[in-house]
């Protein structure tokens, strides 16, 4: 099973946020891109890639644990910000160190576990957008989830380019890439995308309104299998954040 842990928001920011997205999906280029559906919207903290159920009682066992020392915590989602003309996100303020602390906690359960984290520096965000897919390449979790992930997707939530667990090397050899034999193939590719700039600006006033971040879901993830083409995404567990203050 494919899996990642994430924070969702709850419906009325959601809405917010779908009310913005459509008014971005009217910009000049809106086109080009691959919008993640609403039900894909979160906030991936760590990405795990697949896992084997004989595995899961004891990652989850961790993670649950993780989860339990830390208390509810309030966030909102503010501004845009894009990796290059690849991925497009709004961001996060209010308390942004607890979600990172909060995520470095889960890296650390998972790698006990066994599960291979990236040490990239976590950024929390949420993806909206993803320019076009250049032609015989394939991603992983960022590819229409969100972070973790996106990395999110994603939405991945490594800086760059959202977060990896496992190695990709398992699919083998696929061939040339789009540059191989004309060195102006990658060029062209570069300059039929759509620049997410305009988009990111778009988002800089955006705010949210503040909720409180009270439990983390561990998602499971179906690639392809959603709406036009996008991850399907399910709940598998959720752990509330009921540690008391100091």
């Amino acid at each position: 099973m494919r899996l990642f842990v994430a924070v969702t928001p709850p419906a009325p920011v959601l809405d917010e946020l779908a009310r913005r997205v459509g008014h971005l999906r009217e910009l000049p280029g809106a086109d080009g891109l691959r919008w993640f559906p609403r039900e894909n919207w979160h906030l991936t903290t760590t990405f795990l890639g697949e896992v084997a159920d004989p595995e899961r009682e004891e990652l989850e066992a961790a993670l649950a644990a993780a989860a339990g020392r830390y208390g509810p915590f309030g966030i909102a989602l503010a501004g845009g910000g894009r990796f290059g003309d690849r991925t497009l996100w709004t961001d996060v303020e209010g308390d942004r160190e607890v979600l990172v602390e909060l995520a470095g906690a889960m890296d650390d359960a998972a790698r006990a576990c066994g599960v291979r984290i990236d040490d990239r520096p976590y950024r929390p965000h949420l993806t909206l957008a993803r320019g076009p897919r250049p032609h015989g390449r394939r991603h992983g979790h960022g590819d229409g989830s969100g972070d973790g992930g996106d990395g999110s997707g994603g939405g991945g939530g490594r800086a760059g380019h959202g977060r990896h667990g496992r190695s990709r090397a398992r699919g083998g050899y696929r061939g040339p890439g789009p540059g191989y034999g004309d060195p102006w193939a990658e060029e062209r590719e570069r300059v039929r995308a759509p620049s997410l700039a305009p988009f990111a600006d778009a988002l800089a006033d955006y705010r949210s309104r503040p909720w409180t971040v009270d439990a983390v879901e561990l998602v499971s993830s179906t690639l392809r299998a959603g709406p036009g083409g996008s991850s399907r995404y399910e709940t598998v567990r959720t752990w509330p954040l009921t540690a008391a203050g100091d």
